[in-house]
This record gives structure tokens, sequence and C-alpha cells, in this order.
């Protein structure tokens, strides 16, 4: 709704909005607090000489259990209404019964605890029946997966043609361009990185980094970069056995981690994966359709935290990126070539980030 409120003083023509809202808020929490349950129906069989009987449903579920023999009451026989007074009792339970019969004989006799009990194991059965749960079954652990020579790869990402002029007389054997960049510069070890937010698939014949699912099953000749979160074996041979060449493992892994990686790789595949470790670079920590730059009619910007660290924001493609403020160095880099990765990689974003590693 749109409404008028008298403010004393100018706000300049400024939308006002509404951020909360009283009886909204507490009709929210009412609801929160109400004790909602589940509908539950069912019924009671009580016949002297028989086994006392619950029934119960929640319309998906069907429960059906039974008590001890019913005998004649003496003296004090049990009322049908006292049997549905207490299985009525779900106290603080999800369960609620909206319709509940009790068929018996009026001449019987039966504890006030066997109902309470018999309640119980009932509500109990249809808790977990109602528990989403996936049948384990043993099987054997099968994958397909290459054997990798052993290699000592020096690679690196670059950001500019002026960064390409810096290291093109260097022994990488990989160097890593973006679309922007990637027809500008002439050099066979040059591979396309693609986005990791993708709207549509061009159509590419040429070796790829790539940074989301689709792409595996789109294109050939791919090597998957940092955002598939690789941290174990598994995930490594489940690359590899989709066609992946290279794998770039997560940055969060520790370099006792990454080589228990490749350990475990060698102990239940009995072959070498190919793998790559971002050793040197600003880590991107955050990808996003929505643009700063836009928003503030600026070019080359920077968030800053309270302790005036500036994250780096760069738009391409119409996409939002913002980086760590602080460079990733993993040195000695060449230690791990010793654990067994294939490849090492350098990011480099700015002129100077190059200049420093």
């Amino acid at each position: 709704d749109v409404v008028s409120i008298y403010y004393k003083g100018d706000i300049s023509g400024e939308t006002v909005l509404k951020t909360t809202d009283y009886l909204l808020n507490k009709s929210i929490d009412t609801e929160i607090h109400s004790g909602r349950k589940l509908k539950i129906s069912g019924y009671v069989e009580a016949y002297k000489g028989k086994k006392l009987k619950l029934v119960i449903t929640d319309n998906t579920n069907n429960i059906e259990i039974e008590g001890n023999v019913i005998e004649k009451s003496i003296n004090n026989p049990t009322a049908l209404s006292r049997i549905k007074e207490q299985i009525n009792k779900t106290g603080n339970t999800i369960y609620e019964f909206t319709d509940l019969k009790v068929y018996g004989d009026d001449d019987i006799f039966v504890p006030v605890g066997e109902l309470n009990e018999l309640r119980r194991k009932a509500l109990e059965m249809l808790n977990s029946k109602r528990l989403y749960h996936y049948e384990y079954i043993r099987g054997e652990y099968k994958i397909d997966v290459p054997d990798f020579e052993k290699e000592n790869n020096y690679n690196i990402l670059l950001n500019s043609t002026a960064q390409y002029n810096m290291i093109k007389d260097e022994p990488y054997k990989y160097i890593y361009l973006e679309e922007d960049l990637y027809d500008k510069i002439s050099d066979k070890r040059k591979v396309l990185k693609l986005d990791r937010v993708i709207n549509a698939y061009a159509a590419y014949n040429q070796p790829l980094l790539v940074g989301e699912l689709g792409s595996i099953h789109k294109y050939h000749d791919i090597s998957t970069d940092f955002s598939f979160n690789v941290v174990n074996s598994y995930a490594v041979a489940l690359l590899h056995s989709m066609g992946v060449n290279t794998i770039t493992l997560s940055h969060e892994l520790t370099d006792a981690q990454i080589k228990n990686i490749v350990d475990g790789y060698h102990k239940r595949y009995g072959k070498h994966p190919n793998l790559e470790v971002i050793v040197y670079g600003r880590e991107e920590t955050m990808i996003s359709k929505y643009n700063l730059n836009e928003t503030y009619g600026v070019n080359n910007s920077f968030l800053q935290d309270r302790f005036n660290n500036l994250y780096p924001i760069i738009v391409k493609n119409g996409l939002m990126r913002i980086y760590n403020h602080t460079i990733r160095k993993l040195i000695p880099y060449d230690k791990y070539f010793d654990m067994g990765i294939n490849n090492v990689r350098f990011n480099i974003l700015f002129d100077s980030d190059l200049k420093n590693k």
C-alpha cells in the first residue's frame, strides 16, 4: 500500500520504505509459538477377551499396535470415554487427533498406564515412518580413471596484454586468458578461461578452463578451476572419469590435506592424478550480477572494511567479482611438486601483482 504520513522537515522527495510492522511481527510470533500440530486420526478397539488395539494414520502412514488381552472388570470398569481421553493426550508431541473413535465393551478394565504406553509406542512408530532416510546398500566402488604422467609445470592466469608481454618469454606451460584478452594474444600455450556463471553456452573448439558443472557436459578438452571446490580424492576421480584433464584444488586446503589427496588417490586407484594448485594471486571471494561500479558511476573501485583493508572490484561480462585484499603466496612454490602436484598456477590481477610474485 501507499500511505501519506505528515513529516516535519524536508526529506527531499526520497522514497520512504516501511521496514517493520508491529502487527505483522506479532501475528508471525503468535503463529510460531501457537503449538502447531500435525493432524492424525485413528480408532481404538477394546473388547474383553481380545487384545487392546490402537490404529492411527496421518493419511500417508498407517500404524497398528496391540497391547494385552483385556479382562472383564469386577468393581471399576474403564469407560470408553476414559480410554479416548487418555489416547488423546498427545502432550508435547507434534501430533493432534482430529478424529478418534473408541469401540469396545462397557464392562472392561484397562489400566491407564497401558493406554499411555500404547499411545507412546504408536506415535514413536509413526515418527519412524515419517523420517526421511535412504536404505543402506553395500556395494563395490569402482571407477575408471586415467593415469597421468608426473610433471612439474608452471601455469599463469593473466589480465592484460601488458602482463603477457612481461612473461611471454618465460617457460609457462599454459597461459590462461579470459575472453576479452584471448583473441588479442597469439600464443600456442593459451587456454581460454570461461566465467563460473554462464547464461548461454557458446561453441568452442579449443582447450578450456571452466568454472561450473554445465561446461563439463557441454565441452571437451577441459580443465576445472578452483570454483569446483575439490577437497578429496573421490571428487578428483569423478572429474577425471568425466574427461577433465587438469583439476584445480580448492583454495581452502592445507598442505597436509593436499598431500593426503594425492596419496589417497595413489592408494585407492593405483594411478597418478593431474592436479593444479593456485600458489599465488588474489582469491576471488565473491561473484555477482549486481554491479557496484555501475551503481556508483565508477570504473575502478574497492570495498573497504573496518580495518581499512581494500578489496578490489572488477566487472567483466556483466559479472562483478570481488577479490581478497591480501595476495595468496604459498612459498616455496616447488614444494607441491614433491607432493605429487603436476601444476602450480599464478593468478595475476594487477601489473603490480606480477612484479611482486
